[in-house]
């Protein structure tokens, strides 16, 4: 691999630039995530203004000629089914045009974005920018941890994500360079890390999904084809059993139990909103209610009451609460119970479709790429399925900019 000084002499000028730019930018999405969308659509900017040397209309529509007919049976399935997924759009009581419009924009920036990258071999200089920036943060966190807040106490906002970005990004521009080689020490620091910070995180979500992240990495080491088809088989009675379950087990009284043994407010609320979100997936189970409708008040949970028990006052017993509920929190806090409720049945098998198909050109990787990507495929996973919603653009934005560096190992790889 060329070295720096090599890799800007070949680099087009009107490129240097931007490119360092996106280098500063870059930390800052491991650690302050609503700030993606903006860095993806400079991403963007930067990429059109560069490819536009090198990419002639025909060999634009060579690109779209390969997304929209691929060759792969499996992926011309896959576009036919979704058009049949939108084509019931048109009978959903409710669709956010505006969603589908800004993630249709954000799929053409990442996709943009991804092609600049490749086209520049720059993949090794920019993971390396995002491991320093992620060293550099993970150590301030940690000091700061055990120092008192010392350093949160000098921000008037108390933003310690904004902070740390901050600092990650500036040092990474200066020792970037030198940290552009895979080696055995960058490994370890990211392990001794990663095993320092999970008991001071206070996301469970996100200290849960870097175990499972974890483990997938040793398993994805497995190449006999029955481990790849159990996760697949799965995947699909998961996705298609799921609301069924908990409409039929997750009663209020099985939540109050939980409640009992862990009265956590995020916890049971959460309960209660997959509870509802299933029982509202039943009214309309075949072609659901439309995209992000948890926002509408006739689907989402509007002053719906709940009881909750909780400590108060340092009493030793438990204190029952009621709680009027607004809507479902924005979205149900799990992607699958998304889709039955947006989608409905029709969108649910397109989903597990795509879902067995990630899996299965996983499992076709060569080794380290398999092992990295499927550890990243599992934890965002475990995040979408417990936490975030599922449209919300920063966290797409997010997936979209850090998934060249996925595929990254298995393109080097194929060359070693």
């Amino acid at each position: 691999m060329q070295n720096p000084c090599q890799f800007f002499k070949t680099m087009p000028k009107d490129a240097r630039v931007p490119f360092v730019l996106l280098f500063v930018l870059c930390p800052i999405v491991i650690f302050y995530s609503r700030y993606a969308t903006i860095i993806l659509s400079i991403s963007f900017i930067w990429a059109c203004f560069y490819l536009r040397k090198t990419w002639t209309p025909s060999a634009v529509f060579s690109i779209l000629q390969r997304q929209i007919a691929p060759t792969d049976k499996m992926e011309r399935y896959l576009n036919y089914g979704l058009v049949v997924v939108g084509f019931f759009d048109l009978f959903r009581p409710y669709s956010d045009h505006v969603i589908e419009l800004r993630m249709f924009l954000l799929l053409i920036a990442g996709f943009i974005w991804w092609q600049s990258v490749v086209y520049l071999k720059a993949i090794s200089y920019l993971r390396a920018a995002l491991f320093c920036g992620v060293v550099v943060a993970s150590i301030i966190i940690f000091v700061d941890y055990f120092c008192g807040s010392v350093w949160l106490s000098l921000h008037p906002d108390k933003s310690p994500a904004a902070l740390f970005s901050i600092v990650a990004m500036t040092i990474s521009t200066v020792i970037w360079p030198i940290m552009a080689r895979q080696s055995f020490w960058k490994t370890a620091l990211f392990s001794l890390l990663i095993i320092v910070l999970m008991p001071i995180l206070d996301c469970d979500t996100a200290v849960v999904g870097v175990m499972l992240g974890l483990m997938c990495y040793g398993l994805g080491a497995m190449q006999t084809k029955l481990f790849w088809r159990f996760i697949q088989a799965k995947i699909v009675i998961i996705c298609i059993a799921l609301p069924f379950f908990f409409n039929t087990f997750m009663t209020k009284e099985m939540i109050l139990d939980i409640n009992h043994s862990a009265p956590i407010f995020s916890y049971i609320h959460r309960l209660y909103i997959w509870q509802f979100t299933s029982q509202k997936i039943m009214e309309r189970p075949f072609i659901g209610f439309g995209i992000n409708a948890a926002l509408k008040p006739d689907v989402g949970g509007g002053h719906a009451k709940w009881e909750f028990f909780e400590h108060r006052h340092n009493e030793k017993d438990l204190v029952k609460t009621e709680f009027i509920s607004r809507q479902i929190n924005f979205h149900p806090h799990n992607a699958i119970l998304q889709w039955w409720l947006e989608t409905g049945l029709v969108g649910v098998l397109w989903w597990c479709a795509l879902l067995v198909f990630i899996v299965e050109k996983i499992r076709c990787l060569p080794l380290r790429a398999r092992r990295i990507t499927f550890a990243f495929f599992a934890t965002n996973m475990m995040i979408i399925l417990v936490s975030i919603g599922f449209w919300q653009t920063w966290w797409w934005a997010t997936w979209l900019l850090l998934l060249p560096f996925v595929a990254a190992d298995r393109d080097e790889e194929e060359h070693q």
